[in-house]
């Protein structure tokens, strides 16, 4: 597996609840090139933590551990706020969820990801000057 240090400069969010971090704290740490120390700290400080690792950000952020009957197991609400501020436009972010339920809930996940993700422009910023009343109009020939 790569590490992050060989990625671009890029935001890696590594998603999960505590204790399956805490966990998986020694493989993750071997797997992302990161001291098992830097982690530990960074599941004890306020979610999200922030580290680099190499050029790319780590940003490791934890679920609660207990919802209502009512909430998704993946507080799939949590993840789009904990995501929406740190998604840019152009950036490149990888996103890793961990746990043993992760592949059965892809589908909300995906799209608690994409909710979190600005909204596709076909415009550049050249034409910022020249708005005109009808934006969401795309004409095609």
């Amino acid at each position: 597996t790569a590490s992050l240090e060989d990625a671009a400069t890029t935001t890696t969010w590594l998603i999960s609840k505590a204790s399956t971090l805490q966990s998986l704290a020694a493989t993750l740490s071997k797997q992302l090139g990161l001291p098992e120390e830097t982690l530990q700290a960074m599941l004890q400080a306020k979610s999200p933590a922030s580290t680099f690792v190499g050029r790319s950000q780590l940003m490791v952020a934890t679920l609660p551990e207990t919802v209502s009957r009512n909430n998704h197991p993946w507080s799939v609400h949590d993840i789009t706020q904990l995501l929406s501020g740190s998604i840019k436009d152009g950036s490149k972010v990888g996103i890793i969820f961990c746990g043993d339920s992760a592949v059965d809930y892809a589908a909300p996940l995906t799209l608690a990801v994409a909710k979190a993700m600005p909204l596709y422009s076909q415009k550049t910023n050249s034409d910022a000057g020249s708005k005109t009343g009808d934006d969401d109009t795309v004409s095609t020939s």
